[in-house]
């Protein structure tokens, strides 16, 4: 009831396939990733406007998997104005949101439910490290719960700038610095232990016959953060990729701990959120996975 920012439609777990809509305060972004749904797209966008009066519909058809129906990738607004950057708020931080051009749809509102785990396993005074940050979400959480320094690592120039900019808006760019690098490489280059880092990279699995090296790079990623933490450290660990479960990402990360001559006891296991619900008949709809482990 106090949120304005929310995945609105979230596909077949919503009785929709192929249909995704993200609210974020007065604007919508619409993708339609089936034949059948971008037949109905018109009717989508009048029932909107009907029933939420948004200042702006934005189109994000520009996902590879429309091409598999023949589809053309698109983006472009459909209804009303919709800024370069969307301001929104959740909890006591607000965000810029880059709902024309920004990744999926400007943000990742899948893992919102789970941020206040920073609040959870944060010290104050920590010292945290934001791996794949995009627009600095988790980092920026450290800091609202009272790390004394976090550094946000991504490869793409606009993400940091739009993270830098986050940092700004919420009054702690004092606090935060970004660094343009893959995350593997910036592991590799680190010498200081860090009490926090955050893995929440794209989906290394995209399809089957990714499965072994997607594996392997989970695990040489994991195990690598592992050897920077601090004893007693935390590691937030994801993995988006739902061609592996629950129980072949454990794995995974024992593969890590053994490798790394790390002990982990995990503290949470955390999924999607309630804006992105599960249909059991389909798990494919259950394709986040977040560990909260503490490093001994």
């Amino acid at each position: 009831p106090d949120r304005n920012t929310y995945r609105l439609v979230y596909g077949e777990s919503d009785l929709l396939p192929g249909l995704v809509i993200d609210r974020y305060g007065d604007y919508l972004a619409i993708q339609t990733l089936s034949a059948g749904m971008e037949r109905l797209q018109p009717l989508v966008v009048e029932s909107l406007v009907e029933m939420l009066n948004p200042r702006g519909i934005h189109l994000r058809n520009d996902s590879p998997v429309r091409s598999l129906e023949g589809l053309p990738l698109e983006k472009k607004t459909v209804h009303g104005h919709v800024p370069e950057a969307v301001q929104i708020a959740l909890g006591t931080l607000k965000f810029l949101v880059d709902v024309p051009n920004g990744q999926k749809t400007g943000f990742f509102l899948d893992q919102e439910a789970n941020r206040d785990l920073m609040a959870r396993f944060v010290r104050n005074g920590a010292r945290v490290l934001d791996l794949f940050c995009y627009t600095g979400a988790w980092g920026l959480h450290a800091l609202a719960a009272g790390a004394s320094r976090a550094v946000g690592v991504d490869s793409s120039r606009a993400a940091l700038k739009l993270a830098q900019e986050n940092a700004l808006l919420n009054g702690i760019g004092d606090r935060f610095e970004t660094v343009r690098d893959s995350a593997l490489d910036f592991l590799k280059k680190t010498h200081q232990p860090w009490d926090v880092i955050v893995l929440d990279p794209p989906a290394f699995i995209k399809s089957r016959a990714q499965l072994k090296e997607g594996r392997g790079a989970y695990i040489d990623l994991n195990r690598r953060a592992l050897g920077k933490l601090r004893p007693e450290g935390i590691l937030v660990t994801c993995s988006c990729s739902h061609h592996i479960n629950l129980s072949d990402f454990e794995e995974i990360l024992m593969t890590a701990t053994v490798q790394s001559g790390r002990r982990v006891s995990v503290l949470d296991v955390r999924s999607q959120g309630p804006d992105h619900p599960v249909l059991l008949p389909m798990p494919e709809t259950r394709y986040l996975k977040v560990l909260v482990c503490m490093v001994l």
